[in-house]
């Protein structure tokens, strides 16, 4: 898996492949994918996304192979796909299970998508109103990075991709904490994607199919994607990496409540910054008792058993801490009156 960072390197990167399919957010101009391709690559066809989590539900995954089968899509041509993350979720899954596998290339145009939903090989589509309960892993043989998609992505896609840098920086530590501690804008994050990609693409080549130090990535997911099952359901759904932002302010607490190691003063001061970033976000309103039964489905637990990551210190996270529900029900509500309105 490479990353390429202009669309002319990208180019060269999937040039083996002479017929392409591409699979795109409805959002996307059309003309805008034109560079990223081949010139010699023969276009088989073309097929839009709804945007958001309505990608990844069977009524456009079936949409999508139907397009590939009348396209006369093989094995051998590449499936190309522009958009965030849940486009990428969807595309890395239709690529995977068409005719068995076919190669499959990622553009992201969200802050999300570059730096942890592409990456990885990961794929995902939710089932019965509960995130990525059915996926494979199967990973794109080119991914393509450019700040030019962020023009105009709205702010608040911009802060779900930012707190998904900002945990990259937790479980990284070191310098990427106190940079990320000494951010007050949105405007200098660009420039640190691909920093924040490498972290998650070091991760996942040493643990491809998330036997053990992967799990880490997962750190304020948990809570973070019951918030958006729960959110999604009212018909208020919430922006993925805003959840985990949320998700990792209780799991910064419990990391010093449960006793991992993390010092209260380390998490007073990342759920500062948290509570400064989310400050126009509503938190979900959420029954503790719904987000709790929203976590029993985590693809993480093992056994019935709700399992999460914590941090013993910044760059040394914890995975597979088992959670019981008087812990959670306690910290979330502690967490919880912190960012009340």
């Amino acid at each position: 898996m490479k990353i390429s960072t202009t669309p002319a390197d990208f180019a060269r990167e999937i040039a083996r492949y002479s017929r392409i399919f591409v699979i795109r957010d409805e959002r996307i101009d059309p003309e805008r994918c034109a560079g990223w391709l081949p010139p010699s690559a023969t276009l088989l066809g073309t097929c839009t996304l709804p945007s958001g989590e309505q990608a990844k539900n069977m009524n456009s995954i079936g949409m999508a192979w139907r397009a590939l089968m009348q396209a006369g899509a093989d094995r051998n041509t590449l499936l190309c796909a522009f958009g965030g993350g849940t486009t990428t979720d969807a595309a890395g899954f239709i690529g995977s299970t068409f005719k068995r596998g076919m190669p499959v290339a990622l553009v992201p145009t969200t802050i999300v998508g570059m730096v942890d939903a592409a990456i990885g090989g990961k794929t995902g589509i939710n089932f019965e109103g509960l995130k990525n309960q059915i996926g494979t892993f199967s990973s794109p043989i080119a991914i393509g990075i450019h700040p030019i998609w962020l023009e105009t992505l709205p702010e608040e896609e911009q802060l779900s991709g930012w707190m998904e840098m900002l945990k990259h920086c937790y479980i990284d530590g070191g310098t990427s904490v106190e940079w990320a501690h000494a951010t007050a804008s949105l405007d200098g994050v660009a420039a640190r994607i691909p920093d924040s990609a490498r972290v998650k693409l070091r991760v996942v080549e040493a643990d491809p199919e998330e036997r053990g130090m992967r799990k880490a990535l997962n750190f304020g997911h948990t809570v973070g994607h019951a918030l958006e099952a729960v959110a999604l359901e009212a018909g208020r759904p919430i922006a993925h990496g805003l959840a985990v932002g949320f998700g990792m302010a209780f799991a910064l607490r419990a990391s010093v409540e449960l006793g991992a190691g993390l010092r209260e003063e380390q998490a007073d001061e990342a759920v500062k910054r948290l509570r400064f970033w989310l400050a126009s976000t509503p938190l979900p309103e959420a029954e503790p008792d719904a987000l709790w039964a929203a976590m029993l489905h985590d693809k993480k637990n093992r056994d019935g058993v709700v399992l999460e990551v914590w941090l013993a210190d910044w760059g040394q996270p914890r995975w597979d801490e088992p959670l019981k529900k008087e812990d959670f029900l306690r910290i979330w509500s502690k967490t919880r009156a912190e960012f009340a309105r």
